[in-house]
């Protein structure tokens, strides 16, 4: 019945044999960039298909009825709770006053509650639990300050509603999920209808987006992930201070960056490169290592999503799983709570990473590092390092002059402007290179050479880099800028 008028095609007072509509039906015309509009069944945005809508079993369906109250409410866009008769849910009646079960993520929490806040619906996932951990996208830090018809500049004031995210009439799942757990850069299907912003690139290395264009995301091979988090995670909006330009950091002609925008190659190896002092190009080719450096599953081309990394884990089948979030910092997957700025190499951690604990290197297998990257190919049975530079010892963290792997590849792993994520300590924070608070050196330059493979590995030299104290050369013929 709702969908007779919110399909795009609003009714015009008619008078005849086979239909008598008094009056026309007119919806105020909106201009805000991330408005989903009053049209609930078209093409690419219908809540027909959507998961509210399709769930099996008539009680478990989350319908108009529940949400709204089309006689009124005192709440924009005539939201109102209304039990559906689940079993599992307190028995109740319409809600249209009640601020506490009818607006913003309190009325999604009526059915994606944990039983303390809100309650569950035996179909639906527990958030709130999510949300209330101490590092989280809570809806509940912010009253009032969402509306649907904001635009960047309203993001300067930080909020995190459930629909800065998640658009419920088009939301759904594909296949049993409502993830995106393919190794690919594409938005899950939890996530569509929801609009994010596509930053529009210069071709060039290290560059800031131009612009952003306000992008919805339907579920099309273009719709990446990592436009929603743009959209307030940039210079889309004001953000606060201390926050880096995300999106300057997946910028894909970056000599290095994590492969969140679906880039065929992720792993460059051909670069062209001005050396610092020096005003002429020179083209330089780092041969990526035949030693397998990744788990099982990855590569260096593998797609990724930025919820591979900042995510909670689904510890029950109750749980949602996404950025809602987690007990560890900037929420980070709480399988992986380490910390990787303490993290280095050790060839006794079966993938290479160990942090020191009573002056004793530990296998690290808890850094979100691992997730991902194996650094001594244990995971093809190979046991080897992938370049001569993990395998000196003088560069492992048990080495009695202890290294760190941000002493050379700082701090930000996002993305950086040099290849292999190589940082100096010159640079600014929090991409430079560290000393870590230890004896060791935080790396000042590196040459501006190729890189070639030797028995699958790749070949580095002392004399290619220079660290603080004048631990390798003072100078170098060609550095990189």
């Amino acid at each position: 019945f709702c969908l007779t008028c919110h399909d795009g095609d609003t009714p015009t007072a008619t008078l005849g044999t086979a239909a008598i509509v008094p009056y026309d039906v007119a919806f105020s015309d909106v201009s805000a960039p991330y408005f989903t509009g009053w049209n609930k069944l078209s093409s690419d945005a219908s809540f027909a298909n959507a998961g509210h809508a399709t769930v099996s079993g008539a009680s478990n369906r989350a319908l108009c009825e529940n949400c709204h109250d089309p006689h009124g409410s005192d709440y924009a866009r005539l939201t109102a709770w209304t039990n559906p008769g689940d079993t599992n849910l307190d028995p109740g009646s319409r809600e249209n006053t009640n601020a506490s079960l009818s607006r913003e993520e309190n009325l999604c929490y009526r059915c994606h509650g944990n039983g303390i806040t809100g309650d569950r619906a035996s179909a639906a996932k527990d958030v709130a639990t999510k949300a209330g951990l101490t590092y989280a996208h809570d809806p509940g830090d912010d009253t009032d300050a969402h509306t649907d018809t904001e635009d960047a500049a309203d993001l300067a004031t930080r909020h995190a509603e459930c629909v800065d995210c998640h658009d419920p009439h088009v939301a759904t799942r594909v296949a049993g999920s409502a993830t995106q757990d393919s190794q690919l850069s594409t938005a899950g299907p939890a996530l569509w209808g929801v609009y994010g912003v596509e930053p529009t690139y210069p071709n060039s290395n290290w560059s800031a987006p131009s612009t952003y264009t306000a992008a919805r995301l339907n579920g099309e091979s273009t719709d990446m992930e990592a436009y929603l988090c743009f959209k307030c995670h940039s210079a889309n909006t004001t953000y606060p201070s201390g926050q880096t330009n995300v999106p300057l950091e997946f910028n894909p002609s970056n000599f290095s960056s994590h492969n969140v925008l679906g880039q065929s190659t992720g792993v460059q190896t051909a670069f062209t490169v001005v050396p610092e002092g020096q005003s002429t190009p020179i083209s330089v080719t780092w041969q990526f290592p035949t030693v397998n450096v990744f788990v099982s599953g990855w590569s260096q081309n593998s797609k990724m999503t930025c919820t591979d990394c900042h995510s909670n884990d689904e510890s029950s089948l109750t749980q949602a799983q996404g950025p809602h979030g987690s007990s560890a910092e900037g929420i980070i997957d709480p399988n992986y709570p380490r910390d990787w700025t303490t993290i280095g190499l050790s060839s006794t951690s079966a993938n290479g990473m160990a942090y020191l604990s009573g002056g004793s290197a530990v296998a690290a297998t808890d850094v979100i590092c691992a997730k991902c990257h194996d650094l001594y190919g244990t995971a093809s049975g190979e046991g080897n390092w992938s370049n001569t530079a993990h395998n000196r010892s003088a560069h492992w963290i048990s080495h009695n002059q202890e290294k760190y792997c941000v002493n050379c590849h700082g701090a930000m792993p996002h993305g950086w402007q040099r290849p292999r994520g190589l940082a100096f300590a010159d640079d600014p924070a929090p991409y430079g290179s560290v000393n870590n608070g230890t004896t060791s050196y935080a790396l000042d330059s590196v040459a501006v050479s190729n890189r070639t493979l030797n028995s699958g590995a790749v070949t580095w030299a002392c004399t290619h880099c220079k660290t603080t104290g004048g631990r390798h050369t003072t100078t170098l013929a060609s550095p990189w800028p």
